[in-house]
């Protein structure tokens, strides 16, 4: 199951971690001036799909970048406890979003004591997004981030249960709709299964 999400649903973010691994003294940057163009969901169901395959993918990516040596740093200051963070957070979105729940419902039932510090956390967690926001008049992000605040439970909660439920389900869904010959649309099929002894590491 491991293998087949490295190298069926994310073999992009493979690729990188491929070139970590076997040539370390390659260098990796991010170009700024390369576009890459894509078709995004229109409908829920095809957006459901793509975040599955995204989030078992970079899970099972992680998975692999923890174990490799050539990460830089050292303890908690090295790349490999930041990816390490990245991948226990996954896995604990759904138990904030949840906690989250449970501190409004303090706030709003007023009955019991509310734990400040916590409040105050989240309150500076996103005061302090809004602020650099608004000194980079990026105004169109405080927008969006008003949508994205309200869709936190699906994104954060709903998404990585449902995929971590569904990590044997390999599908790519309506993404991968193609024309045929006499105009049918079908769904392409995966090339079969990989040798990794095909892949030269030299």
């Amino acid at each position: 199951v491991h293998m087949k999400n490295l190298l069926h649903l994310g073999e992009d973010r493979y690729l990188t971690t491929l070139l970590f691994k076997h040539f370390p003294l390659f260098k990796t940057q991010f170009i700024r001036d390369a576009h890459a163009y894509t078709v995004a969901p229109d409908d829920w169901k095809v957006l459901l799909s793509q975040r599955r395959r995204w989030i078992n993918s970079t899970a099972h990516n992680l998975r692999e970048l923890i174990f490799l040596e050539q990460l830089c740093g050292f303890c908690c200051f090295s790349m490999c406890f930041i990816v390490m963070i990245d991948l226990v957070s996954t896995l604990m979105q759904p138990v904030a979003v949840a906690y989250m729940a449970y501190l409004i419902g303090l706030v709003a039932g007023g009955g019991k004591s509310i734990p400040a510090l916590s409040l105050i956390t989240i309150a500076a967690i996103y005061g302090i997004q809004a602020l650099a926001f608004t000194m980079r008049r990026k105004w169109d992000m405080i927008g969006w981030m008003l949508f994205y605040t309200p869709a936190i439970p699906a994104f954060s909660s709903f998404l990585p249960v449902y995929s971590l439920w569904r990590m044997d389900d390999f599908s790519w869904g309506q993404t991968r709709v193609v024309l045929g010959e006499s105009g049918k649309k079908t769904i392409a099929h995966d090339e079969g299964k990989l040798d990794p002894r095909s892949i030269p590491l030299k």
